[in-house]
């Protein structure tokens, strides 16, 4: 199968459930070869994963407040326009910025794709890891996510892709730091960061939040993915779980940081180290939340 075939196969799994025919193709790719599961069980984990969970779009791990349609969105409909790209499933999904509908064009644009590869580079791995670590996620969409990764570096090295700009690179992170430098140092502040991927540097899920729940014990409501954070450290501040809910958010933290700096050396370079430093912030902030609760626990 061609790296164009491939693209496209992958922007039609990502853009909805697979059929008989989509599954069929997954054959010609050896990754995906071993999840030979049916399409009624696919559409179902597809649900699970890609309506409730895992967002794949670019503004909700590139826009500072964690949103769908934000700056990236308007960008891509620009750039649709641009190519004269105008699939039928832009009518489909909540925003220009779905992955799929970007592999699409980067499947079509072939040995053009050095202009298009970019808009992709700077967060899908992020979204393709979220894919990997759902605690729920069927083994085919882990599958598709490591596989669309692996798709999208093996497109840096042919297409010679040069490295982000430095300028870009450095707007970016310091309009995050005037966000973050005027917030509220709340409990509100804390967990809205925790949930922005642009900010905190990884994505958790309202089923990972759930998990954590789970483990300690504490009922959440069936809310958005906000309210149930919220409600989680609420919650385990209340029951004196607090320290514990924070050592998990380390360790996650820790796990997304080594991926990154395992990527940075396999292709993903400046934008894997753009990543990790969210991440280290993150940890930072977290390892000081840890040390104020230790402080105010009772003697």
């Amino acid at each position: 199968m061609t790296a164009e075939s491939t693209l496209s196969l992958l922007s039609a799994l990502w853009l909805r459930e697979p059929d008989a025919a989509a599954l069929s193709r997954t054959r010609q790719v050896p990754t995906l070869k071993p999840y030979g599961a049916q399409p009624g069980e696919l559409a179902t984990a597809y649900t699970e994963l890609f309506l409730l969970n895992v967002y794949p779009y670019a503004s909700v791990f590139l826009d500072p407040d964690g949103e769908m349609n934000g700056a990236r969105a308007q960008e891509m409909r620009g750039v649709y326009e641009q190519y004269g790209y105008a699939p039928g499933a832009l009518q489909e999904v909540g925003a220009a910025d779905h992955v799929g509908l970007m592999l699409g064009l980067l499947a079509q644009a072939g040995h053009d794709g050095h202009s298009i590869l970019p808009y992709l580079l700077d967060w899908t791995p992020a979204l393709c890891l979220a894919v990997e670590r759902e605690p729920a996620a069927h083994p085919f969409y882990r599958a598709m996510a490591s596989e669309t990764r692996r798709a999208l570096l093996e497109q840096r090295t042919v297409l010679n892709l040069p490295p982000p700009s430095p300028s870009h690179s450095h707007a970016a992170e310091l309009e995050l730091e005037s966000v973050e430098a005027s917030e509220e140092v709340s409990l509100r502040a804390i967990v809205h960061r925790l949930l922005c991927p642009a900010r905190s540097g990884v994505f958790l899920s309202r089923a990972r939040l759930g998990a954590w729940a789970r483990d300690l014990g504490v009922p959440l409501p069936f809310a958005g993915r906000f309210d149930v954070g919220l409600s989680l450290f609420e919650a385990a501040g209340a029951m004196g779980h607090a320290p514990r809910l924070v050592d998990g958010l380390i360790a996650e933290l820790e796990e997304w940081d080594a991926t990154y700096a395992a990527w940075a050396g396999a292709g993903w370079g400046d934008d894997a180290v753009a990543w990790r430093a969210r991440v280290r912030s993150t940890a930072c902030m977290l390892a000081s939340m840890k040390e104020a609760l230790r402080l105010s626990a009772p003697p």
